[in-house]
């Protein structure tokens, strides 16, 4: 069950996501980054270190929204992996 602050959060931010999205072969790297450019969604898109390659953040009006675009990320061609991470509460941002 959502809780009462988290439910307030999303009505007055939308849906902030964040996805962790594995690439190979990672000659797909540049394809993969122009694809997810593509999507408005698409607030920010960076390489990054370690388990995956790139972190994007999302921002959703609905879920449902959020689900379908989600599911898109792992149709594009050379998506290895996708790890999604709803936030529930911003604790800190300049």
């Amino acid at each position: 069950m959502v809780s009462s602050h988290i439910r307030r959060y999303l009505n007055n931010h939308g849906i902030e996501v964040f996805a962790l999205v594995s690439v190979e072969p990672k000659a797909m790297m540049d394809s993969v980054e122009r694809m997810l450019m593509r999507i408005k969604e698409v607030e920010r898109i960076v390489e990054v270190l370690g388990p995956y390659e790139i972190l994007v953040k999302f921002r959703f009006k609905s879920s449902n929204e959020a689900s379908l675009i989600l599911d898109k990320i792992s149709e594009i061609k050379g998506v290895k992996e996708c790890l999604v991470l709803f936030v529930t509460k911003n604790i800190f941002e300049k």
